[in-house]
């Protein structure tokens, strides 16, 4: 029999006695003295700075008993105006395998967005690893110090509370870190999810339910994949056009690339509507060289030029409408399209991001365009690489919505599961610092998210 779990706000003498035992428990956890933050005070005055309609404190109960703990207050800052703080977060021991922890910030992130807070502070002891996993999975970043708090090791973090947004729960899809993770692929068919690891020369199978995972090993770089249908994927590879059946093993080639591979390889790249299958290039060392091609009738056609690094490829709903982006000129463009014929129009821009200035720090960057995704409503949800967040842009270009990752390097979102209400998002640990993947362990892994607006089903390459 399944266990109850349920949340109250304690209020009578014996729950807010309950309040105070737990709490006190999780500071003896700690094993640091805090008398420089009043604790006793606290304590003696519960709910006092926790009571609402600005604050909260939360028990959740397992079968009736106590099991977990977490609250928030206000904390007006002039560097944070409109701040609530996150406090005493705790789950006792033996109810650890419940995802209270989750659950518990889950309610607080969601009450402080409709008590109308911009922004939820926390701080973290060093040691408390997993804590700070679970904080980003939902949105925290770390920032500089902002309380009196100068215990060793103490970490201080930050989530940006939009109280007209949804709230978003990043997960992990799988745990196994590719190097380059790219071009996530839905396969309704199958219900997994295909993607590439670029580095690793690897086309990956993940079983979202089960967390399988099957590689193909290949002799060049794959960086986008399609379904063929019956298993088949088509295979954009450094090397050109290739076929590889999932089932058997088979990788034969379908065309060679229509550039000298040894400065260029493929890079992002999506069927039509039609199957004729749009795939860009990037230059190995930057230069302004790079193509969109497309492929069709057994051949690959030059359709646009004059950019550095293809990416963002997506097509509206009506398929009336292509973007494309350069990565390096931090540019999404719109271009008109005609599905009868597989032509394109003159480009436009849709959208563009600052450059990193010189010194800048990655904090305060916002990334630039990666990988693209279209949902049912004609939404553009882009990758912001270095940025650490997935945008959510509407048909004129404006930001709808942000949604911070745990992760530096995002590569590539794609909608998935059954319903077609989980971006998938495909992310990166090559060649960043030490310092930065001790910090970020989910980089190079794939992550998940539910979204309320479902995507478009994958087209298929018609080889």
């Amino acid at each position: 029999m399944a266990e109850q779990i349920s949340i109250l706000i304690p209020s009578t003498a014996s729950e807010l006695d309950e309040a105070r035992a737990i709490i006190r428990e999780y500071v003896l956890s700690l094993g640091v003295d805090l008398s420089f933050q009043g604790f006793d005070e606290e304590m003696l005055a519960l709910p006092g700075e926790y009571v609402a309609p600005r604050g909260v404190l939360l028990l959740a109960l397992v079968d009736g008993v106590v099991a977990a703990c977490g609250a928030f207050r206000p904390c007006e800052l002039p560097e944070y105006p409109g701040a609530c703080e996150m406090k005493r977060v705790y789950v006792r021991p033996a109810f650890r395998h419940f995802g209270l922890g989750r659950r518990i910030v889950t309610e607080l992130i969601e009450r402080a967005q409709r008590a109308g807070y911009a922004s939820m502070l926390l701080d973290s002891l060093s040691h408390l690893t997993a804590a700070r996993k679970l904080y980003a999975s939902l949105g925290f970043t770390e920032i500089p110090r902002y309380n009196d708090n100068f215990l060793p090791g103490v970490r201080f973090m930050k989530a940006a509370l939009l109280a007209s947004a949804p709230m978003y729960s990043i997960e992990l899809a799988g745990p196994e870190p590719a190097t380059l993770g790219e071009s996530p692929l839905w396969s309704a068919d199958e219900q997994c999810l295909y993607y590439v690891d670029i580095a690793e020369k690897q086309v990956l199978r993940l079983d979202p339910a089960s967390g399988a995972l099957k590689r193909w090993q290949l002799d060049s770089e794959p960086s986008s994949i399609a379904l063929v249908g019956d298993g088949v994927l088509a295979v954009a590879q450094r090397n050109g056009l290739w076929r590889l059946d999932t089932a058997s093993g088979a990788h034969t080639q379908v065309a060679s690339a229509p550039f000298d591979s040894t400065k260029q390889r493929f890079n992002d790249g999506k069927p039509d509507a039609q199957g004729r299958y749009w795939i860009g290039t990037i230059d190995d060392a930057r230069a302004p060289e790079a193509r969109l091609y497309r492929y069709a009738n057994g051949g690959f056609d030059a359709m646009a030029a004059g950019i550095t690094n293809s990416n963002g490829l997506a097509w509206s709903p009506d398929q009336r409408t292509m973007y494309w982006a350069d990565t390096k000129a931090h540019e999404i463009y719109r271009l008109p399209f005609d599905g009868a014929s597989g032509t394109i129009g003159e480009r436009e821009l849709f959208a563009s991001f600052p450059q990193r200035a010189a010194g800048q720090s990655l904090d305060d960057y916002g990334g630039r365009p990666d990988g693209a995704a279209i949902d049912a409503e004609g939404f553009y949800w882009i990758a912001m690489f270095e940025g650490q967040r997935l945008l959510r842009l509407a048909p004129d270009g404006r930001i709808d919505r942000e949604l911070r990752l745990p992760v530096r390097c995002p590569t590539m979102p794609t909608f998935g599961g059954a319903d077609l209400k989980t971006l998938f998002i495909t992310t990166t640990r090559e060649k960043r610092p030490a310092e930065e993947l001790a910090a970020q362990p989910w980089a190079g892994c794939v992550l998940k998210v539910k979204v309320e607006t479902p995507g478009m089903r994958a087209h298929v390459a018609r080889l």
